[in-house]
């Protein structure tokens, strides 16, 4: 099936649509100062995200735990974590450049929208939200199902919210369980370069198709070509 028939475009949120590090990074050290341990670099932090919170948080207190001690259950990091990024979700979070702009323009030419994020929804939403990203068919987060990326699950539950078949939906992301996550699906992936993520490890997971900046994934789904010819997509 051809871009020209893309139906719905699926986004990962941190790291594709919207620029988080600061935040997080910060909300990681302020957690691992309130279990006693000393704070991490900013790129270390934002080196580890990926996988969910839990999985920030098992990375965290390993980087920040001294030789030979035991570091605290990921659990208590997890609970402390939460309200703490909560409190600083959109200090310094934007969208990235191009997103608002290409987001109105596909849902304009009548083009479904969704994301799929391993972030727990309810700060999801609240970024889609504060940050006027919206609106999505459907948000799918890290704690809105039993499994999670790189499961195709998720994925799957937002084409099948709009009645899109894998042919007719796009995945856009950054890392590589993004990729992982398409495939599974049998969703085409177009990888943004900016982001988190980086392009080598995409590309090590079978990514192919990438953009630089968010305004030439209007090409990937047939809407700049439409546009061009003055014809619905």
């Amino acid at each position: 099936m051809s871009s020209a028939a893309t139906r719905l475009v699926v986004f990962d949120l941190d790291g594709t649509l919207v620029d988080s590090r600061h935040d997080i990074a910060l909300a990681a050290n302020l957690t691992l100062a309130s279990l006693g341990l000393a704070p991490l670099p900013a790129e270390t932090v934002v080196g580890f995200v990926g996988g969910g919170v839990k999985n920030l948080a098992l990375r965290c207190l390993r980087a920040a735990t001294a030789p030979g001690d035991d570091p605290p259950a990921p659990d208590a990091f997890v609970e402390r974590f939460m309200p703490i990024y909560a409190d600083h979700l959109l200090d310094r979070t934007l969208p990235y450049p191009g997103v608002l702009e290409t987001l109105a323009t596909l849902r304009e030419a009548g083009v479904e929208t969704a994301v799929v994020t391993n972030k727990p929804a309810a700060p999801a939403r609240r970024i889609v939200d504060g940050l006027a990203l919206g609106p999505f068919a459907i948000l799918v987060g890290g704690d809105s199902m039993p499994v999670r990326k790189p499961d195709p699950e998720p994925l799957l539950r937002a084409l099948g919210h709009v009645g899109a078949e894998p042919l007719q939906a796009l995945y856009v992301g950054d890392m590589a369980v993004d990729v992982e996550t398409a495939r599974a699906a049998g969703v085409r992936f177009v990888g943004v370069t900016w982001g988190i993520g980086k392009r080598h490890d995409m590309e090590t997971a079978g990514a192919r198709d990438f953009v630089d900046h968010m305004r030439e994934l209007l090409g990937r789904t047939g809407v700049a070509r439409a546009a061009q010819r003055g014809t619905p997509p």
